[in-house]
C-alpha cells in the first residue's frame, strides 16, 4: 500500500463525464479496500470522492462517514496524505450529511 503515491496521483486528476464500461470496473474495485481503516487511506478515498465531484459518478462509500475517520485520525493521516484546506473545504460541502466533526471544521 502505497498511500502517499496514491495521494499524489489523485491530487492530479478530475473526472467530468461518466466513466467508460471499463473506467467504472475499475473505480468499483476500490470497493474492496473500503474496509482500510488506515488513517491515509481515508485520505485517499476523500481524494477519489474529489476526483469525481464534477461528474455523476458515485464512489463505494459514504463521503460524509470517510471524512468523519480523517477528521477522527488526522493527527496519524502522512503529511503526504493530508487533503489541502481547499480540498478539505471542498470535501466537507459535499457532505451528504454533516457529522459533529465535520459541523466542528465547518465552523
Amino acid at each position: 500500500r502505497d498511500y502517499a503515491a496514491a495521494a499524489q496521483a489523485l491530487s492530479t486528476c478530475t473526472v467530468d463525464v461518466p466513466f467508460t464500461p471499463e473506467e467504472a470496473w475499475i473505480f468499483g474495485n476500490f470497493d474492496r479496500a473500503k474496509d482500510d481503516a488506515h488513517p491515509d487511506a481515508h485520505a485517499c478515498r476523500a481524494k477519489l470522492s474529489l476526483m469525481i465531484s464534477y461528474s455523476e459518478n458515485k464512489a463505494p462509500w459514504e463521503l460524509h462517514q470517510e471524512l468523519d475517520r480523517y477528521l477522527a485520525k488526522l493527527p496519524k493521516v502522512s503529511c503526504a496524505c493530508r487533503l489541502s484546506r481547499q480540498e478539505e473545504m471542498h470535501a466537507l460541502r459535499l457532505c451528504a450529511q454533516a457529522t459533529p466533526l465535520i459541523k466542528n471544521r465547518l465552523s
